[in-house]
């Protein structure tokens, strides 16, 4: 299987474990920053308890020229920020981490074995990466989120 055809499979499985804990997930949607902009992300997911949003977009690669516009675009919209990418330089990844920006980068050895999963393997990946989206999220949150 190719690289996109795992992250696709990877990506909807990761939202349906979101769901199966209680977030709602609305794939391609806005989220309107400070500034009025709206900004565009592949997958929004809304905590119906808190009303808290957590924005995700998925790209191929992650370079020190986007850098820039990720974190504008992280300021401005005030939502925690998940980039699944085919590949992120790790340099970049501590960089956007500081700014409340998780990575989730297939260049990585533990994203890149996802490709040789079989699909019951993938699915305890996911739960695996789940939480540490939930950690990373309760620590810039000050408490849990769901």
């Amino acid at each position: 299987m190719s690289g996109m055809a795992e992250s696709e499979r990877f990506i909807k499985e990761l939202m349906e474990e979101f769901e199966n804990k209680g977030f709602m997930v609305n794939r391609r949607g806005f989220i309107e920053g400070i500034s009025g902009i709206r900004h565009y992300f592949d997958i929004i997911l809304e905590d119906p308890k808190s009303g808290r949003k957590i924005a995700f977009s998925l790209t191929d690669r992650i370079r020190y020229e986007h850098v820039l516009s990720i974190l504008a675009m992280r300021i401005d919209s005030d939502t925690p920020h998940v980039i699944v990418a085919n590949e992120v330089e790790p340099s970049i990844e501590e960089l956007l981490r500081k700014y409340n920006v998780f990575t989730i980068s297939f260049n990585r050895p533990k994203f890149s074995m996802l490709m040789s999963l079989p699909t019951k393997d993938i699915k305890q990946f996911t739960k695996m990466v789940t939480s540490e989206i939930l950690r990373f999220l309760s620590t810039i949150s000050g408490g849990s989120v769901t």
